[in-house]
C-alpha cells in the first residue's frame, strides 16, 4: 500500500512538473523535452502497429519470393512463411529452355536464390512440396497438402498472399502421357527432360507442340543438339497473341531458313504408340503424320487458382480480382503475379499479363503492402505486356497494342513500317532491323510497337515502351535525342524514322498500307481495277516479284520512264521496292505528276514475300 502511494505521488509529480520530466527525458533519451504522457501513447501505438504478424505466401517463384524478400526488407519482425508445391523457390523459369542446349550450367544457376538463403539470411521459413488446397477467407485459415508426409494441415494467417502463378494446358490428346512427351514449367520438368537426353539414344526428330515463345526458345535448344525441329500450331502464324500476321511471316522466314521447320492452322488430334511404350508419331487434324522420338508440350497455360473456389475470394475467369494496391476483396488477402489481371496503359482495360517483369514488381509491391499502414501502401500502375525472345540468333519483340488489338479496340489508327539497318552501314556487321508501330491518327500517341532484329531490337523496344509509357506523340519521339555512334545507331535513329514516316503519313505526305491491307484491297477492287508497280531494278525483279506488277526502276531514269508506261493517274496504285524507301521516294514524285490514288506498301517486297 505504501509503494502503491508513492507511485501515484512520483507519477502526478511527473505529469505537472515540467522540470522533472526534462530531468528524466535528458537522462532516458537524449532530448530536450518529452511529454510522458504523449510519449508513452506513442510508443503503445508503435508497439501496437508493429506485433509479430504471420504472412504466408502461397506461391513461390518470381512473384511469391518478391513479396517475401521486401517484407523482410520492411520488417524484422514479422512472421514470413512460403508455401511452394514444386521441390524449389526462385528458379528461372525462362532459363530452363537454355539448360536443355546446354547455354546455362550448371543446373544450380536455375536456381536464383536458394531455400537455404531464404530460411538463413532472411529469416522466411519455406516449405517446399507443399501444396494448397483451399482458403478460408473468413476464418484466415489455409489448408495445404504436405506431398512428402501425406497428410493435411491447417495454417493460420494474419496477411495472406497468393501467388501460384500459372500451370500447363493439358488437353485430352490420346496417349498424351508417353514417357517421350514432356511439358516445361519447373526444374523438375527440365530435370527429367535432361535425363531423358542423357540416357536415350537415336534422338533426331522433335516434335514441338506450340509456337508461342518457350515452344520458339525450346525448339531452338534442340536444334543447338543436333536434332531436326518440327514446330506445331493450331494457329495461323508464330506468337500468334503478340504479333501481327505480317512480323510473323518476316521472323517464321528467319527462323526457316535456320532449320525450323512450322505447321499452321492445325493441331494434334492424336498420338500413337510404337511397339513399345512411347510415342512415335502424331496425327494432325488435317490427317498429316508427324513421326517424332520426343515431343514437348507447350500448349499453353491457365492460371493455378482452383484451390480457391470456395474460398469466398473475387475471380473472373479463374483469375484473381484485385485493385491498384493489389488487394482482393478482402483487403488482407493479397494476390500477383500471373494469377491476377493487371491494366493495360493504353486501352486501361484489365487483363492477363503472364510475364515476369510484371509479376516480380507486382511482389515487390505486395511486399511493401503487407506490412505498411493503409495510407502508406504502393500501387501498381499497370502493363504494356511488353516481351522479348531471341531464337536463332534473331531478336523479337512487342510493346502495347498490335494491329489485331487496336481493331479489337476500335482505334483509329496508323501503320508505320520502316527496315533501317542497326547502326549506320559503313560501320562493320550492320544488318537490318524490321520494326512496326500503330499509332492513334487522332491523338498522334503511340498504341505500339514489334520489332525484329539480330542487334538493337530491345533497345528500340524499351525506348518505345518508355514513350508510350510517358504518353509522347509521334512528333515528340521523331525529336528524341538518343545516343549515336557508328557501332550503335545512325544520326537518325531507328526509333525516329519510325516517327518520321508515321509523320509524312499522318501530314498525307504519303499513304501507305501494309501487305495484309494491299492483299484485302486487291480482293475487294479486283485484279484488273488496280495498278502495281515494282520500282526495283531488273535484276530485283527478275530473282521474284509479284504477279503482274510493271516495273519501273527508280534508281533509273525513273521520272521519264514513267511517262512510257501509259499509266492511268487515277486508278489505284500500289507501289513496292525492296525495303520501302525507294517506294516512297517513287510516290512523292507520282504525286507531284498528278497521281491521285497511290500507296506504298509498307516494309515493301520484304514483307510481301509468303
Amino acid at each position: 500500500m505504501f509503494v502503491t502511494i508513492l507511485l501515484l505521488l512520483f507519477l502526478a509529480a511527473l505529469c505537472y512538473s515540467r522540470p522533472l520530466r526534462r530531468t528524466i527525458a535528458n537522462l532516458l533519451i537524449d532530448v530536450p523535452e518529452v511529454n510522458v504522457p504523449k510519449f508513452l501513447l506513442q510508443k503503445f501505438k508503435f508497439q501496437k502497429q508493429n506485433k509479430e504478424e504471420k504472412i504466408v505466401i502461397i506461391g513461390g517463384n518470381a512473384a511469391g519470393c518478391s513479396v517475401a524478400a521486401k517484407a523482410r526488407r520492411m520488417s524484422e519482425k514479422a512472421d514470413i512463411v512460403i508455401y511452394e508445391m514444386s521441390e524449389n523457390v526462385s528458379w528461372a523459369n525462362c532459363g530452363l529452355p537454355y539448360y536443355i542446349g546446354g547455354i546455362v550450367k550448371p543446373r544450380k544457376e536455375l536456381i536464383r536464390t536458394p531455400t537455404e538463403v531464404f530460411n538463413k539470411e532472411m529469416n522466411i521459413v519455406v516449405h517446399t512440396k507443399h501444396k494448397a488446397v483451399s482458403v478460408d477467407a473468413e476464418k484466415k485459415t489455409i489448408q495445404v497438402w504436405d506431398l512428402e508426409q501425406d497428410e493435411k494441415k491447417t495454417v493460420t494467417f494474419d496477411k495472406l498472399v497468393i501467388s501460384t502463378g500459372t500451370k500447363n494446358l493439358c488437353l485430352p490428346i490420346e496417349n498424351m502421357n508417353s514417357p517421350n512427351i514432356f511439358p516445361l514449367k519447373t526444374v523438375a520438368h527440365v530435370d527429367k527432360i535432361k535425363s531423358w537426353l542423357d540416357n536415350t539414344k537415336d534422338i533426331k526428330n522433335v516434335l514441338i507442340c506450340g509456337a508461342g515463345a518457350i515452344g520458339l526458345e525450346t525448339g531452338e535448344n534442340f536444334m543447338h543438339l543436333g536434332f531436326n525441329v518440327t514446330v506445331v500450331d493450331m494457329a495461323p502464324h508464330v506468337l500468334p497473341r503478340a504479333l501481327d500476321l505480317d512480323m510473323a511471316q518476316y521472323f517464321q522466314r528467319k527462323l526457316k531458313k535456320g532449320g525450323m521447320k512450322f505447321i499452321f492452322n492445325d493441331a494434334i488430334q492424336s498420338f500413337q504408340k510404337g511397339e513399345g511404350q512411347l510415342v512415335e508419331q502424331a496425327t494432325l487434324r488435317s490427317g498429316k503424320i508427324i513421326k517424332f522420338d520426343l515431343a514437348l508440350a507447350s500448349l499453353g497455360i491457365v492460371p493455378n487458382t482452383e484451390f480457391l473456389k470456395d474460398s469466398g475470394i473475387e475471380m473472373d475467369r479463374k483469375m484473381v480480382k484485385v485493385n491498384s494496391k493489389m488487394q482482393t476483396n478482402f483487403p488482407y488477402i493479397y494476390a500477383c503475379g500471373d494469377i491476377v489481371q493487371s491494366k493495360h496503359l493504353v486501352t486501361n482495360k484489365i487483363g492477363p499479363n503472364f510475364l515476369a517483369g510484371p509479376a516480380s514488381k507486382q511482389g515487390r509491391i505486395v511486399g511493401n503492402n503487407v506490412i505498411v499502414s493503409q495510407e502508406k501502401q504502393l500501387e501498381f500502375p499497370g502493363v504494356l505486356n511488353t516481351f522479348i525472345i531471341e531464337v536463332l540468333g534473331f531478336g523479337c519483340g512487342k510493346t502495347g497494342l498490335s494491329e489485331r488489338e487496336c481493331i479489337q479496340n476500335e482505334y483509329d489508327y496508323g501503320v508505320s513500317i520502316v527496315l533501317p539497318k542497326n547502326h549506320v552501314g559503313y560501320y562493320p556487321k550492320s544488318e537490318r532491323l524490321a520494326l512496326k508501330m500503330v499509332y492513334d491518327k487522332k491523338t498522334e500517341k503511340i498504341l505500339g510497337a514489334q520489332a525484329i532484329g539480330r542487334n538493337g531490337a530491345a533497345r528500340r523496344l524499351d525506348v518505345l515502351s518508355t514513350a508510350i509509357t510517358g504518353g509522347l506523340t509521334i512528333y515528340d519521339v521523331e525529336h528524341l535525342d538518343l545516343c549515336y555512334s557508328p557501332q550503335f545507331g545512325a544520326p537518325k535513329d531507328a526509333v525516329c524514322m519510325l516517327a518520321l514516316y508515321a509523320g509524312n503519313q499522318l501530314s498525307e505526305e504519303c499513304s501507305s498500307v501494309t501487305f495484309p491491307q494491299f492483299e484485302k484491297m486487291l480482293e475487294e477492287h479486283g485484279e484488273e481495277n488496280i495498278q502495281i508497280l515494282d520500282v526495283r531494278t531488273p535484276e530485283e525483279y527478275k530473282k521474284k516479284h509479284y504477279p503482274n506488277s510493271i516495273l519501273i526502276d527508280y534508281e533509273d531514269d525513273f521520272r521519264n520512264d514513267l511517262l512510257k508506261h501509259n499509266l492511268d493517274k487515277e486508278k489505284l496504285t500500289f507501289i513496292y521496292c525492296r525495303a520501302g524507301w525507294r517506294g516512297y521516294r517513287a510516290l512523292l514524285i507520282m504525286k507531284d505528276r498528278g497521281f491521285t490514288n497511290v500507296h506504298n506498301i509498307s516494309g515493301g517486297f520484304f514483307f510481301m514475300k509468303k
